[in-house]
């Protein structure tokens, strides 16, 4: 009778513990999952069969705010239009001077922007002959964008207000700009977002 209360009572602490062994893997599996899909920063994806990479998670940089001057309720899709255009031959990437220590992070971006525009491009039909060219210039006022140059006014956290993107279609312009370094990263990931038509799962 001993015996088989001992064996009861093993019994009962082996399922006890199967249910607890259970229980903890379910969990451990649950956080897991929530953390790859929410927690974990998403560097890098498939783009139409290409992996690209970003410096930033691309979740964090979709809440950069994006401005259009129209009333749009779709403001990356107006930018889209705008920017990756068949009429567009060549985009300007603008910049105002800082100091050697602080223009490397013009080049940063300015080299994320075109290489990921230039896949963009790559499925415009018909296919265009795209180029790329930087200038310095001294303010951001009046910047003289067309629909076949449109402009990109990198605005370097030293001269940045704000952190977002805005988009002038009138003038063909776009301004990036954030308030440090990796608000800067961020708000170009932002551009690119739209550009690339690139949804964050959040």
């Amino acid at each position: 009778m001993a015996e088989n209360s001992f064996k009861m009572k093993l019994t009962k602490k082996r399922i006890i513990l199967t249910i607890s062994v259970l229980v903890l893997a379910a969990a451990s599996l649950y956080f897991l999952y929530y953390y790859n899909t929410h927690w974990k920063p998403v560097t890098v994806l498939n783009y139409n069969g290409v992996v690209i990479g970003f410096r930033q998670d691309i979740r964090e940089a979709a809440k950069v705010p994006l401005y259009t001057d129209a009333n749009s309720t779709n403001p990356d899709a107006y930018l889209r239009i705008g920017i990756i255009h068949p009429l567009v031959t060549n985009i300007t990437i603008v910049f105002k001077n800082v100091n050697l220590t602080e223009n490397p992070y013009y080049t940063l971006e300015g080299a994320e922007i075109v290489g990921k525009l230039k896949l963009a491009y790559s499925n415009v039909r018909p296919p265009v002959n795209l180029n790329f060219t930087a200038k310095e210039v001294s303010s951001y006022d009046n910047l003289p964008g067309k629909i076949q140059n449109p402009i990109i006014a990198l605005i370097h956290p030293a001269y940045a207000n704000e952190t977002s993107v805005r988009f002038d279609a009138r003038e063909h312009v776009v301004y990036i700009q954030g308030k440090t370094h990796k608000d800067f990263d961020l708000a170009t990931i932002r551009f690119l977002m739209a550009a690339l038509n690139i949804q964050a799962q959040t």
